[in-house]
């Protein structure tokens, strides 16, 4: 039976992969069409939203599957195959750097209103510079990048480990830069509003709450998974180094 679900392995990662990028793709669309909200409206949203996705995506598959191998002290996936896994991400993480440079300094080659004075926020404001810069930008994105990349070529699954979960601090930074920013910009250019309007802003109880009941429900689900799925049993170290657990 076993064999035979394998055979269609294929088929399902093509229709998981279109439905992934469905799905972010229809998520930076949300903001990009929102009219109302200048930095948002744009067409680069949903490409930003897809690559920052996939480059996350990957480095989070991998963070896992080392966490789940350490704690059943079991061999789920080769360890060449974490590190190749790890080094796209790396790549694309750079790639997805690139068009978010470009993609937060256009708006500096001319004056559009309600995206400059949003920009100017971002980079050089006092509450957004320091996410954007150090934890989207600078840890979450170039330190991951390097981390994921060299990991492969040191072979240390300390780099793999910190480079996956760098790349997932630069994805949630980079989620609330672009969601919070938006109310912080001026809706109106008449008059002219040259500093954007905002308010302080920070999670109460109730919203603590209910994000710390999803993670507890996908911690809930992914250990039942562990536990229970024939997929997370893999082979000891042991078993693993021997010629029949594979000689590659």
């Amino acid at each position: 039976m076993g064999r035979r679900v394998h055979r269609f392995a294929p088929v399902l990662a093509w229709v998981g992969l279109g439905l992934s990028l469905l799905h972010q793709s229809s998520l930076g669309a949300t903001y990009g069409v929102v009219a109302g909200r200048a930095v948002l409206f744009r067409s680069t949203m949903p490409l930003l939203f897809i690559v920052s996705a996939v480059a996350c995506g990957m480095s989070f598959t991998v963070l896992m599957t080392m966490v789940v191998q350490w704690l059943k002290r079991r061999m789920l996936v080769p360890k060449h195959v974490l590190f190749e896994a790890g080094q796209i991400a790396g790549g694309i993480l750079l790639v997805y750097l690139y068009m978010r440079f470009w993609d937060s300094t256009v708006s500096s080659y001319g004056y559009v209103p309600g995206v400059s004075e949003a920009q100017q926020t971002l980079t050089s404001g006092s509450r957004f510079a320091i996410p954007f810069w150090a934890w989207e930008i600078g840890f979450g994105g170039l330190v991951a990048a390097i981390l994921l990349i060299w990991a492969r070529r040191r072979e240390s699954f300390t780099m793999l480990a910190a480079g996956g979960g760098l790349a997932m601090v630069g994805l949630i930074a980079n989620r609330w830069n672009t969601t919070m920013l938006a109310f912080t910009e001026p809706l109106t250019t008449e008059p002219v509003l040259t500093i954007p309007a905002s308010v302080e802003y920070f999670p109460n109880a109730i919203e603590w709450m209910v994000s710390l009941g999803v993670v507890a429900g996908l911690a809930l689900v992914f250990s039942l998974g562990i536990r229970y799925l024939p997929a997370y049993r893999g082979v000891s170290p042991a078993e693993a180094a021997t010629p029949a657990g594979g000689d590659d």
